[in-house]
């Protein structure tokens, strides 16, 4: 059917996924109908009768798109598909829409497919009999189509171009970026994104890969683009178009467009295990190089990684001495060897969510390596709570001395009925997500397809009234945490950062100090001066026993040592409680100080 009907930028309203800022928001939407059929009969006879009414097509697709709510454009799409072939008796349709708002840096993002009345029965027929089945098979959601998601005029600066001065200055490119696939009926129907169907993410990869990049040749970098989004996002094809707008004074952009699938790059149609070309076949600056041995690696699962595994966990503690159980937690994680602590983040006190009447708790994440499978680290994890004291058949999200959870490992995803990973609520949880951003901001959800500090975003401008203290109330998720301080936890108290200023008094035990030397350098007269200070309102005391005096002669550890560790005890057997800490470069004096009363 040669002959078309057209519907040009009907603009709707529609509150469809979220909004360039991720805000969940009634955004505008433009739909392009086309309509194949043969006007023959209506050509002949002058009568609308004898056609399909555009005018009815519009009334019908404008009502429908304004009145449904759609995680997904690619449903949205296709339910625009249906009514047109049920409603207006369509034989053949094809609908492109698109989100003006959908993308910060371009000018617009959606889709477009075509389908037939036997396409619509098939996926009516699937809805009929229920769509309780698991998700497709990752060959079948990056199988080569005629369905197209399309990301149009996306901005980015970067540097190309072999001229002196373009070697210098970044200038712009503006990509086009069409995916071509063919969408599972499955997928749409449960409004469900696949990795290689998000906008969002495909966005971010190549964005910081372009801004990262450094290229001669509008060709060389438009190929670069199109490996990445094969290998590293898993589309099956994809056509890339480039443009420079400043390379000609007279013409309003210069550049290149390319059409590329699987094959181009060695890798079979089916075939995901197939390793990347190797990172020297690249040049050694060239990003895509280390893109696609790092999209070959997060291929394999946990039976085929390497010994050593990376997982982060998280930690909390709301009974008895908090710190102290985190340390013991963490301490009894390490004992066996077959676990190492590679980073940890910052400490949060938070308030209890879920179940609110019980103590605030003190959370954060760690880091670590481990030769453990996800199921012997989740047992090595639930042996250390019930060795210290905690009631696995108690109330759920109560109190408890320690819990442990994995929250990744590796990049997988596994959901057993013990262990799902990644941790299902992770992107409900500020009491998570604010030690995770100390550690991997930049990491993205392997199923979510945001990054850590994207997901914490999201909460906070989602779950928050402006209104201090109070939450709003999101059907989707519970309430996030009212509240929550980064805390240092020190002698038996919790610093709060960012509360109030802290004050440390300055004990200088020199004879030579530029400022005050010789005046407090008896254990008497140090101990008489340091009470004073916190009389005044010091937070912390800092004893220093070397001259920072400029030409001033560095003294011998032994003593040092003589000059601080007396005037530490001293100061304890005082009854001095605020903390105290050693200003010294010696690890020696550090030890022996903190073993006698000293704190930092």
């Amino acid at each position: 059917m040669a002959d078309k009907i057209i519907v040009r930028d009907l603009e709707v309203r529609n509150i469809i996924g979220v909004d360039a800022w991720e805000r969940s928001k009634r955004q505008p939407l433009n739909i392009n109908i086309t309509i194949h059929t043969s006007i023959d009969a209506s050509g002949e006879k002058d009568l609308l009768s004898e056609s399909i009414n555009y005018g009815t097509v519009a009334k019908v697709v404008q009502e429908f798109s304004e009145k449904t709510s759609y995680r997904s454009v690619e449903a949205l799409a296709q339910g625009i598909a249906q009514v047109c072939v049920r409603d207006c008796k369509a034989g053949m349709v094809t609908v492109r829409v698109e989100k003006g708002k959908a993308l910060l840096h371009a000018r617009c993002a959606g889709v477009e497919i075509t389908r037939s009345k036997a396409d619509i029965d098939l996926i009516e027929h699937i809805q009929s009999v229920g769509t309780s089945v698991p998700h497709p098979p990752h060959s079948r959601l990056d199988a080569v189509g005629e369905d197209q998601i399309f990301i149009n005029g996306l901005v980015l600066n970067t540097i190309i171009g072999v001229n002196a001065w373009e070697r210098e200055e970044r200038q712009r490119v503006v990509l086009d970026l069409t995916i071509h696939l063919r969408f599972d009926p499955t997928v749409l129907i449960e409004d469900h994104v696949p990795k290689m169907h998000n906008y969002r993410t495909i966005t971010r990869i190549v964005s910081k890969y372009v801004e990262e990049s450094n290229y001669k040749t509008v060709e060389a970098f438009a190929l670069s683009v199109a490996r990445l989004m094969i290998v590293t996002c898993h589309v099956p094809k994809v056509t890339v178009r480039v443009e420079k707008p400043s390379a000609l004074v007279f013409a309003q952009g210069a550049g290149v467009e390319i059409t590329r699938d699987r094959s181009d790059f060695g890798l079979g149609e089916r075939d995901e295990k197939v390793q990347a070309p190797p990172a020297t076949s690249h040049d050694a600056k060239d990003p895509v190089a280390a893109t696609t041995a790092a999209a070959a690696s997060e291929q394999k699962d946990a039976s085929s990684a390497p010994v050593s595994h990376v997982a982060f966990l998280a930690f909390g503690s709301n009974l008895g001495d908090r710190a102290r159980n985190i340390e013991e937690g963490l301490a009894r994680l390490t004992s066996a060897g077959n676990v190492r602590v590679d980073d940890t983040s910052f400490l949060y006190e938070t308030a209890p969510m879920y179940k609110t009447d019980q103590p605030q708790f003190l959370n954060g994440v760690v880091k670590v390596s481990t030769s453990l499978t996800p199921h012997e680290l989740l047992a090595h994890l639930k042996q250390i709570e019930g060795a210290m004291g905690r009631d696995f058949n108690g109330e759920r999200f109560g109190p408890r001395p320690i819990d442990l959870d994995i929250l990744f490992y590796d990049h997988i995803e596994l959901q057993t009925e013990n262990l799902i990973i990644p941790h299902p609520r992770i992107k409900e949880r500020e009491f998570v997500l604010r030690p995770l951003c100390d550690l991997a901001p930049d990491m993205e959800h392997p199923t979510l397809f945001r990054t850590n500090a994207q997901l914490l975003a999201l909460l906070s401008h989602t779950t928050r009234d402006p209104e201090p203290g109070k939450t709003s109330t999101i059907p989707t998720s519970p309430q996030s945490s009212p509240s929550i301080y980064r805390v240092t936890p020190i002698r038996d108290t919790l610093w709060r950062w960012n509360e109030r200023t802290l004050l440390m008094g300055i004990l200088n035990v020199t004879p030579d100090s530029f400022s005050d030397g010789g005046q407090h350098y008896s254990v008497d007269k140090a101990v008489e001066h340091a009470v004073e200070m916190v009389a005044q309102g010091a937070d912390i005391i800092d004893v220093g026993g070397m001259s920072t005096r400029p030409n001033a002669d560095e003294i011998p550890l032994e003593e040092e040592l003589r000059r601080v560790i007396p005037v530490i005890e001293a100061l304890r057997k005082k009854g001095v409680k605020v903390p105290i800490s050693i200003d010294t470069y010696r690890a020696e004096v550090a030890r022996k100080a903190v073993e006698v009363g000293a704190d930092l």
